[in-house]
């Protein structure tokens, strides 16, 4: 079948989409992106994906951010050409420094119509600069009438490339542009042009770079000859709850305590230094408890005195588990290391250390008695942030996802959060990347989505964030007639 080179091109996006495992698309209104928004609907007709529909671009992208975020799967947003590519760019920006598989189809005039003032047309190609895995600019060219192959597979290389990257292949998992110059006619020829045969069944796994090895061998590249007993794991935000697993594994193996931000997920009874940033905000308390070393993990840095036993630390791992930036604001990291490390096996070279039961104990129990004088004395305080957030958290459940925003809000969580039963814990997310406030209200709707859908409307999603981010988004609660609603 011979169809117009826009619905052509369409047709390959749609399709390579599918192929890499895209469930979901976002859509923003306008002109220029009519050939790939009909193909994208004849498919969804057919039930290939869920469309999505917002007038605001900046919410559409964050949206898709959440509905990624939650996932891992790779998400997909298009708008239409000039100043709609510009307001996708916060979400681009949170997804590049925290790691979500956001795909950017930005629809945009042919080359000809470039850089000749034609109306909304801006310079599109390569707009998200290093923000993005992969760049890729797609046309049809300029034969207005000719017509090609509805299947050609010109353009396909290139898509499954930068498909791919936004999993990881090229480096961190993360965003991708897909800049498509679509020339007139921007509608098929015929209606029947867009019809969808079968899904294609060739999904794309996520790829993390690097292998996982035992913590002795980091050890022995230093040239130690024993592993120190006392250690210290701070989980900062940890995107895969399977990392934060590994970290609690390794915690327990060496009785090392753990400190975790809200979205490090290592709220762990037994394990978990409960009140940690008031703890450690007492600097005789923690001259006292020097670590040997800190090994931290994702993005960290919430709190100044967590921050502070990092730098007073006298060796520190960091590991990345997301993102464009090396994990090391302090630049005091001896390694970066690209996987959790596992626990140590038997080395001729470095010893497996003693335990010592009362270091542990001294981080816990300390914790727990500081957390538990903060419950005594949160009912003489003036009712706010810290009583909202206590509420919250005592009425989740290990079914349940928390969304919380940046600044105060998740600094509440931090303090009144308490440990469990690590399989009694909910899911507490943030925007983490840029802990911005940009489209708090749609990344939440997109993890409440996403998790609808993951849990069969088995849990709730929860956010929490305060009056300027909830306003600074309030475009996220203007939703398309007869969208499925998420239980937020």
């Amino acid at each position: 079948m011979r169809v117009n080179p826009s619905t052509a091109l369409a047709i390959a996006v749609r399709d390579e989409l599918a192929a890499a495992g895209v469930r979901r698309v976002v859509i923003s209104p306008g002109s220029r992106s009519t050939p790939l928004a009909l193909a994208l609907a004849h498919a969804a007709d057919a039930g290939w994906f869920e469309l999505f529909i917002r007038i605001d671009e900046r919410s559409a992208g964050f949206l898709a951010l959440g509905l990624a975020k939650h996932s891992g799967e790779p998400t997909a947003v298009l708008c239409t050409s000039g100043s709609a590519v510009a307001n996708l760019a916060p979400a681009v920006v949170e997804a590049s420094y925290a790691g979500v598989p956001l795909v950017v189809l930005t629809a945009d005039r042919p080359p000809s119509l470039r850089s000749t003032g034609a109306n909304q047309t801006i310079d599109q190609v390569g707009f998200y600069g290093q923000l993005v895995r992969r760049s890729l600019d797609l046309s049809t060219g300029e034969q207005v009438g000719k017509h090609v192959t509805a299947n050609s597979d010109r353009w396909r290389p290139d898509l499954q490339r930068a498909l791919h990257a936004s999993l990881g292949a090229e480096g961190a998992i993360g965003p991708v542009q897909i800049n498509l110059g679509f020339v007139e006619p921007l509608i098929p020829d015929d209606p029947a042009d867009l019809a969808v045969g079968m899904k294609p069944e060739v999904a794309v796994e996520a790829v993390r770079p690097g292998i996982a090895e035992p913590i002795n061998h980091a050890f022995a590249d230093l040239g130690y000859t024993t592993i120190p007993n006392k250690g210290v794991i701070l989980l900062g935000d940890v995107p895969d709850p399977a990392d934060t697993d590994r970290a609690i594994g390794l915690a327990r193996n060496l009785g090392w305590p753990v400190i975790s931000e809200p979205s490090g997920n290592g709220f762990v009874d037994g394990q978990c230094v409960q009140a940690a940033p008031i703890l450690l905000d007492d600097e005789q308390w923690r001259s006292g408890h020097r670590p040997d070393i800190v090994l931290t993990v994702g993005r960290f840095g919430l709190d100044r005195s967590i921050v502070q036993l990092v730098r007073e630390a006298k060796l520190h791992f960091a590991v990345g588990v997301a993102g464009r930036d090396r994990p090391d604001p302090l630049r005091t990291a001896a390694v970066v290391l690209p996987r959790v490390p596992l626990p140590p096996e038997d080395n001729p070279i470095v010893d497996i250390p003693v335990e010592d039961p009362q270091w542990l104990a001294d981080w816990v129990d300390n914790g727990s008695a500081l957390a538990k004088h903060i419950d005594d004395n949160l009912v003489a305080r003036d009712f706010g942030g810290l009583h909202i957030c206590r509420a919250v958290l005592d009425v989740l459940t290990d079914d349940d996802v928390l969304f919380v925003g940046a600044s105060r809000s998740v600094r509440d969580v931090e303090i009144v959060m308490r440990a469990r039963h690590d399989a009694d814990l909910p899911r507490i997310v943030g925007n983490r990347g840029a802990s911005g406030i940009d489209g708090l209200i749609s990344t939440a709707w997109g993890l409440a989505l996403a998790h609808d859908d993951e849990t069969y409307g088995g849990g709730r999603t929860v956010a929490v964030f305060g009056d300027l981010a909830f306003l600074h988004d309030h475009n996220g609660l203007l939703t398309q007639l007869g969208e499925r609603q998420p239980d937020l």
